[in-house]
């Protein structure tokens, strides 16, 4: 018998609640949405979304712990990364029609839930960058990334077989496939992704939908190993920012992801060290404190 407070929906919610308040909320959030999944679901009350929720608050804030200075918590960690990754995995093959027999959840016989996907792909990605900045070898880094790579365009479908098709798993996968090596991509990739981002945006509103075809630009360019890393370069990867951005709201939290997620690829292309790779890393940190410093003046 629960008090209203023990109900596992307002569980849910207080997980959600918490979770807003970034790495401070993250135990509160973290109990709250245990106790909800784990509590009786005779009622039907909560959703297998929590699960999902649950594990993007793990790799965030595994992340999170990972970062350079006095809170960096190298041990924690990975152990969160891990659990995150697991309780995705699980759930994947639960899904599955074969459970009992699923040697790899990314093959799994039925439709993609491209969420899902999209969630255990960020939090491979998200491993990667906490071995990173543990000084784990670069093959060890890239092995996640291709695992992340890989769920990102299992989950990314095409504008030919999905309404109002979203390219965000898309360019994540273009991203990573500059990082891991690949061959570069066809400037009609990149083209697909800017016009499906913008009639999005054209019917959203939505801050992601408008920052997409800047993260786009940094994707193409990652592709382009002629493309220079000059002030010309910054100035243009910052102007694709600032118009996606002008005349938009948005919330500390959100600026705070998109300078996230271009600072994780400076340090991995840090970590991989190739050719013109520091200076590359250099300019994308560049590109993120001139966002900073708009938001500021904001």
């Amino acid at each position: 018998m629960y008090t209203w407070v023990g109900l596992p929906e307002v569980q849910q919610t207080l997980g959600r609640l918490y979770a807003e308040y970034g790495g401070e909320g993250f135990p509160s959030a973290r109990q709250a949405l245990l106790r909800a999944i784990g509590a009786d679901s005779s009622r039907g009350l909560v959703p297998i979304s929590a699960i999902e929720q649950l594990a993007n608050l793990e790799a965030r804030q595994a992340e999170r712990l990972s970062e350079p200075g006095p809170a960096q918590d190298l041990k924690t960690a990975p152990r969160l990364a891990n659990d995150a990754i697991a309780r995705l995995t699980s759930l994947i093959t639960l899904a599955s029609p074969k459970p009992h027999g699923a040697q790899d959840v990314l093959c799994a016989d039925m439709p993609p839930n491209l969420e899902r996907l999209a969630i255990l792909a960020s939090a491979y990605k998200r491993k990667a960058i906490i071995l990173s900045r543990a000084s784990e070898t670069w093959k060890k880094v890239a092995a996640q990334l291709a695992l992340s790579r890989n769920t990102y365009a299992l989950g990314e479908g095409s504008p030919e077989t999905i309404t109002d098709w979203n390219p965000y798993g898309a360019i994540n996968r273009l991203q990573l496939d500059a990082l891991l090596g690949d061959a570069p991509a066809a400037e009609t990739q990149f083209e697909q992704c800017e016009k499906a981002a913008r009639a999005r945006f054209a019917q959203s509103y939505d801050f992601f939908d408008a920052i997409m075809p800047a993260d786009t630009a940094v994707a193409r360019w990652l592709h382009d190993s002629a493309a220079s890393v000059d002030a010309e370069s910054l100035a243009g990867l910052t102007r694709g920012y600032r118009d996606a951005l002008c005349g938009l709201g948005s919330t500390r939290r959100q600026i705070d992801s998109v300078m996230s997620q271009l600072g994780i690829l400076a340090e991995l292309l840090e970590c991989r060290a190739a050719k013109k790779d520091r200076e590359r890393a250099r300019l994308l940190k560049e590109l993120a404190a001139a966002l900073q410093a708009r938001e500021k003046k904001g």
